[in-house]
């Protein structure tokens, strides 16, 4: 798999876009969104504050669109370390690591902790399987929020949602919400997946 991304990082981009490849914004407004909300439960948090990861980066469209946003303190690691080195000529991270592997725990970061870990078309067949999700939830800050993508055939073929309802049972997170059928790219949406610690429980709900 690192060898195909290495192949693709020159044109990556170009053909995405191609695709009307809307992944990448829509995570980044969707993460933005609940940050807001975590400033306004803890009042002093500033957007230059907050430290967001972008977790299987690739070339950097995912932090592109966070810095659009106003948010400087972006970090990225992606398998790939050439994906990796397209993201760094984009001047928005203010830390990268390649040859990372979501399936293993996530060290590069050292004591690091972040206030939402964004993760866009990494949780897809044949890439990662649900449990790297594990690897990412200890990365989080105490009030700390993941979201992630999976395109609807993942989503089924891994019963996505039974999984994390098992791992909320077993106390190694929890599911906030889950938005179904949101925009991905042209011909085909997503869902998306909005974890937290497990001490930050709450009831989950579905939106359709």
């Amino acid at each position: 798999m690192s060898a195909h991304y290495s192949d693709w990082a020159g044109t990556y981009d170009d053909d995405v876009s191609s695709h009307g490849y809307t992944g990448p914004a829509y995570i980044a407004k969707l993460g933005a969104k609940l940050l807001k909300g975590m400033a306004d439960r803890n009042p002093g948090t500033a957007k230059k504050d907050v430290r967001i990861l972008d977790a299987g980066c690739g070339t950097g469209l995912v932090g592109v669109e966070l810095e659009k946003l106003g948010f400087p303190k972006i970090y990225g690691c992606d398998l790939s370390q050439e994906m990796v080195d397209k993201a760094e000529g984009t001047g928005t991270y203010c830390e990268l690591h390649g040859d990372i592997n979501l399936e293993e725990p996530v060290t590069c970061f050292g004591a690091t902790r972040f206030d939402a870990i964004l993760s866009c078309g990494v949780f897809t067949l044949g890439h990662v399987p649900p449990e790297a999700l594990l690897n990412l939830v200890p990365l989080l800050s105490e009030d700390g929020v993941i979201v992630l993508s999976t395109r609807q055939r993942y989503t089924s073929e891994h019963k996505f949602e039974e999984w994390c309802r098992d791992q909320e049972k077993k106390g190694t997170l929890t599911l906030d919400e889950v938005i179904i059928g949101a925009p991905y790219i042209s011909d085909e949406q997503a869902d998306y997946w909005i974890v937290r610690p497990p001490a930050a429980a709450k009831s989950a709900k579905k939106v359709a």
